[in-house]
């Protein structure tokens, strides 16, 4: 670990980063170069982020579409480099910005580690001079959430998506049934909900997509045989 990593506030620390002298400064707008639509939602995160951080009305993100390498242009620009890890990434902030990876959660991980580096000025946010190259300890980083026996609203849990998006943990794993309730919607046994605490399929669906594209993978668990009172209640037979 490079000695600098303690003044810039990452989360989790980046296995390797140097930092230089000075800032890169924006102040009106932030060129995205990028070449497939698929990341589209990362810049759209990226913009929340910054207008959540720093509530500046005036800093537009505007993505361009582009094949060609414009990286002398002032902006951030991606590049695909298809040798690294999933969440393998790296960032080389200079007179622009360059992020290298391999996969959409790559690119997701470096606009986060970038949004945590940024920080306001007069008028404009200003990234530190930085070399970064990072990846996971561990490829499964999880959180457990228990639904069923403490009911959790689907905008509750999408918060918390945010949350695990930030701190680039992986996995949320959702505890849908126990003796207290069973919240999963069954499309072949639609009586085994309890009623006024169960979730719909439209909402998992959306739910399963809203963390896809914040690159968290819910891992749903029903749980039997044991833990099974409400599924009984619903279905003695």
């Amino acid at each position: 670990m490079n000695e600098f990593a303690d003044e810039i506030a990452v989360i989790p620390k980046p296995r390797d980063m140097k930092q230089n002298e000075g800032f890169l400064t924006f102040t009106d707008k932030i060129p995205v170069y990028y070449s497939q639509n698929s990341y589209c939602p990362i810049i759209d995160i990226f913009q929340q982020d910054i207008s959540t951080l720093f509530a500046i009305p005036f800093l537009k993100i505007t993505p361009i579409l582009s094949e060609k390498d414009k990286r002398k242009a002032p902006g951030i620009h991606l590049f695909e480099q298809d040798e690294l890890e999933k969440e393998h990434y790296k960032i080389i902030v200079e007179e622009n910005v360059i992020i290298t990876a391999s996969s959409y959660v790559g690119f997701l991980r470096a606009f986060t580690t970038l949004s945590q580096m940024v920080v306001k000025g007069q008028k404009s946010i200003k990234c530190p001079k930085v070399m970064i190259e990072d990846y996971p300890y561990a490829e499964y980083r999880g959180v457990l959430i228990d639904v069923a026996r403490k009911p959790h609203s689907i905008a509750t849990l999408k918060q918390v998506i945010e949350i695990l998006r930030w701190y680039k943990i992986n996995y949320l794993h959702l505890h849908l049934t126990d003796d207290q309730a069973f919240t999963f919607p069954s499309g072949a046994f639609p009586q085994l909900i309890t009623e006024d605490q169960h979730y719909t399929e439209p909402e998992l669906i959306n739910l399963v997509e809203y963390a896809r594209i914040r690159g968290v993978i819910i891992v749903p668990e029903i749980d039997l045989p044991g833990h099974s009172r409400a599924m009984v209640q619903s279905m003695p037979d």
